[in-house]
């Protein structure tokens, strides 16, 4: 199992990176390992990714919980692949995203490989692809927002 928590402050608004991690089809740019992802319904994302030689694909569930300022991930079935992502305000320039990510191995050679070490320390998110990724970002006013659904 590979597991990751970390933290990283960006000189950017919360409302702007928020903003900018709503565009879940960009997430590859800074999930290792997720070379694609596609919107397949409400919520449910087919994730493509590559681990060494190997492809596999994960539908999962990616939602945002826009009142409390995060971003969650997990398999619908197969391998535990879950994560989230959490932002808070430091100022009104600052924004600290709180990371937390959980990835089993797809198999049996990939878990013998990892129990005997040879996969080294598994990254799941990489911080400085995501601090590039957040700071890309265009103004709030002129990107959409992710919502929640109103019961």
């Amino acid at each position: 199992m590979a597991h990751q928590e970390a933290s990283i402050t960006v000189a950017v608004p919360l409302v702007d990176v928020e903003a900018r991690l709503a565009d879940i089809a960009t997430w590859p740019q800074f999930l290792a390992g997720v070379v694609q992802a596609r919107q397949t319904g409400y919520q449910r994302y087919r994730l493509a990714i590559r681990n060494e030689a190997r492809q596999r694909v994960v539908d999962a569930v990616v939602a945002a919980h826009p009142h409390e300022h995060r971003f969650s991930w997990q398999a619908l079935s197969g391998p535990r692949y879950q994560g989230e992502l959490r932002l808070h305000e430091v100022d009104p320039q600052h924004t600290r995203v709180d990371v937390s990510a959980t990835a089993d191995p797809a198999g049996f050679l990939s878990g013998m490989a990892e129990m005997l070490g040879s996969s080294g320390t598994a990254t799941l998110v990489d911080l400085y692809q995501l601090i590039e990724h957040v700071t890309a970002a265009p103004p709030a006013s002129t990107t959409a927002h992710a919502t929640e659904p109103q019961p």
